[in-house]
């Protein structure tokens, strides 16, 4: 699969996101291809301030397992403090 082939989309008919897995670097070879059913979003969100800034958008077949989950906020983090965001807490709903 190319990245060219990779679609995703919103259906306001369901209200779900569909498309195939994608968890970047992270999705494992036998995802690859699946179509995802499960929403990852990474997200900042200041103390003081009223904005929020999305830092990622991912596609898991099932719940993304704590291995993934994190590589992916690790490198979350690295990133956002490379542009000047400072990282002081995170919040998850998934794997501890």
């Amino acid at each position: 699969m190319k990245d060219s082939d990779v679609h995703v989309a919103f259906n306001r008919q369901n209200l779900k996101v569909e498309g195939f897995t994608d968890l970047g670097k992270y999705t494992p070879e036998h995802q690859k291809s699946v179509k995802g059913d499960h929403a990852l979003v990474m997200m900042f969100q200041p103390f003081k301030g009223k904005w929020v800034q999305t830092l990622g958008c991912f596609l898991s077949k099932g719940s993304a397992n704590g291995t993934v989950l994190h590589q992916i906020m690790t490198e979350a983090i690295i990133i956002a403090e490379k542009t000047r965001l400072r990282v002081d807490g995170i919040a998850n709903d998934g794997a501890s």
